[in-house]
């Protein structure tokens, strides 16, 4: 099999640790803002400069010094904030353990992790720390030593009140504000008391990153540091990213693609991090703060993509865009790049946008077409939380649309098959795989060989003429067929999702169980609304029975589609929007079974009225 390493065509920094990457920004760019946030959407927003940042790190590390709160293991769950990060950088430079939790989890799910984590200090919003009021057992956490509150100004005056009566359960817990804590930091530093606590072993497990999925599955991926800023220099390696760059904090901070690339790879170069308002406001954000660079997931994108599609049609300009598309190529050929000139007026929809890292699910080809046509650079990435995470990835050089592009600088992938041009699984290697799963050495000795291969658990091929990874699907979520081929869900989704429907937001491919116990292929449609109406079900039938025979016609006859049925409501996901499998199968033969239906009773129907009506009989 080949084995793929990949190389530098940029210069590439090296940094120590997390603290080291921080404090040579601080160095070169201290006067420089850092962070723009706001506590509230109508609020002003608020600007931090580099060194305002260090100090307010250097004053949370000497308050947790001075109360013995140093060397712990800190979980961190919150949504995406300026003392999200606050917390995260202070914690690297003086804890032996950073834990960023799920936001999105349960009370209960959030209690599981802590529990298993053995974390002994909680950095927490004030909105999701009264969540756990509902709880009877605190033990989770009046067993932890301190809880630092974060963001009690986006709180509601509710959530505050009640925070005053909470805080007489927890009453044998040091609680500290982080205003709070910055301030009795900064007195105590005026006092030039020393720092309690031992440095970070940067090559020594001090991050612990949960997967999605049930807390009792969840397994807990270990890296170090070096790990994490190693991934970060070879990202400059592949990558030209201009100094003082302006990005937008979007997805999830406890993810590693946000947290390795959006925040230590956007400081990494001095640039300047502003943190979203939320979902309905992206857009405006991308406009008042010009941003320049986010990392995203093709859903996002696809939102912009049928806005600006829609806008076009609506003032008739299908022929001067495709003229122009046409022109600009042209001049690239002869080495003159006008795509900014040429649509300005799309881009300023968009900010001053110009550069984008994408991962989670693969991009519609026509829409990284599309945006590469108007000026905007969108690198489709690979990586998992265990390669810190990304491994494999387009980039300035290497821009092949459908696939993932090539290795990291150093890094080494490979297809695990002996038949050429066949899916196996995709293996990685390199100083950015982790070291291991928390307290699960028999799934670490699964995932990772004697010489140091990482399985990654996605089966992928290797085009022989572009040098470049196409991912297949995940092999757990592969289909094997009673006459033994093999079906990725995966691929009959992304041919479905390359057609462009406005109509279908969302897509699972299953397998489901016949009365002669026979394997058929379903489909769950998840479909979006069409001008504020809803098609009549006639109408949605006729759509989709012609989407499914004209599917059918392209694949192979063992992946046809036998049945499908649909819904308006979401499917279960994790943060970054991927299918929860298993859980949305389990929920579907629940369904079924409660309601005694065969598989064939739910075809083309509406499923969110069959489920009503199993909970209208509970």
């Amino acid at each position: 099999m080949t084995i793929l390493r990949g190389k530098a065509y940029y210069d590439m920094p090296q940094y120590e640790n997390i603290t080291d990457l921080f404090e040579q920004s601080v160095s070169k760019y201290g006067k420089q803002y850092a962070v723009t946030y706001r506590n509230n959407p109508k609020d002003e927003p608020i600007n931090i400069t580099y060194q305002e940042m260090s100090d307010q790190i250097e004053a949370i590390c000497q308050n947790w010094s001075v109360h013995h709160l140093t060397n712990k293991r800190v979980a961190i769950l919150g949504s995406n904030s300026y003392q999200w990060i606050l917390s995260y950088f202070a914690a690297a430079k003086c804890q032996d353990f950073v834990i960023p939790l799920d936001n999105l989890l349960t009370v209960e799910e959030i209690s599981s992790l802590l529990t298993r984590s053995k974390s002994n200090m909680l950095c927490i919003d004030l909105t999701s720390l009264m969540k756990f009021s509902e709880l009877e057992d605190l033990s989770v956490l009046t067993n932890l030593k301190s809880i630092q509150i974060m963001n009690i100004a986006k709180a509601s005056k509710k959530n505050k009140e009640e925070f005053e009566q909470f805080k007489i359960r927890l009453k044998d817990v040091k609680i500290f504000l982080t205003e709070d804590a910055i301030e009795a930091g900064n007195v105590l530093r005026n006092q030039n008391l020393p720092l309690a606590y031992k440095k970070v072993d940067s090559n020594t497990d001090s991050i612990l990153i949960f997967t999605s999925g049930t807390t009792a599955m969840a397994k807990g991926v270990l890296l170090t540091q070096k790990s994490i800023v190693t991934d970060v220099s070879l990202l400059h390696g592949i990558v030209y990213f201009p100094q003082k760059l302006r990005s937008l904090s979007m997805l999830p901070l406890n993810h590693t693609f946000e947290s390795t690339c959006g925040m230590l790879g956007t400081i990494s170069i001095g640039g300047h991090i502003h943190i979203y308002d939320g979902l309905r406001y992206i857009q405006k954000n991308l406009q008042e703060y010009q941003i320049q660079m986010f990392i995203g997931v093709p859903a996002i994108f696809d939102s912009f993509y049928n806005r600006v599609q829609t806008q076009i049609k609506k003032q008739g300009k299908e022929k001067k865009i495709k003229f122009a598309f046409n022109l600009s190529r042209f001049l690239l050929k002869l080495g003159i790049d006008v795509r900014r000139k040429l649509f300005k007026e799309i881009l300023s929809n968009l900010g001053n946008l110009e550069l984008a890292i994408v991962g989670a699910a693969p991009m519609k080809k026509e829409q990284l077409e599309f945006f590469h046509n108007i000026g905007i650079r969108i690198l489709e990435g690979y990586g998992l939380t265990e390669t810190s995470p990304v491994a494999i990835a387009n980039n300035d050089f290497i821009f092949e649309p459908g696939t993932i592009g090539q290795p990291l600088p150093g890094i080494e992938a490979k297809v695990d098959t002996d038949i050429p041009g066949e899916p196996g699984e995709l293996m990685v290697r390199g100083p950015i795989v982790m070291s291991g799963y928390y307290q699960n050495d028999e799934a670490t000795k699964e995932a990772i060989t004697e010489d140091g291969w990482f399985r990654t658990g996605d089966l992928a091929t290797l085009d022989p003429e572009r040098n470049c990874f196409k991912i297949s699907g995940r092999k757990k979520s592969m289909i094997v067929l009673d006459n033994g081929k093999k079906v990725f869900p995966e691929e009959i989704e992304n041919l479905i999702k390359s057609k462009g429907y406005a109509l279908i937001k969302d897509i699972m491919v299953f397998n489901q169980k016949a009365d002669n116990d026979k394997t058929v292929l379903s489909i769950k449609f998840v479909l979006n609304k069409i001008d504020e109406t809803f098609p009549s079900e006639k109408e949605i039938n006729q759509f989709l029975d012609q989407l499914i025979a004209d599917i059918n016609l392209e694949v192979p006859s063992f992946k046809r589609i036998k049945t499908y049925f649909y819904s308006y409501r979401d499917m279960i996901s994790t943060s970054t929007l991927k299918i929860k499998r298993e859980e949305e199968k389990k929920k579907i033969e629940k369904i079924k079974e409660h309601l005694d239906l065969r598989w064939d009773q739910i075809n083309r129907h509406n499923i969110d009225i069959i489920e009503s009506e199993m909970l209208s009989n509970l």
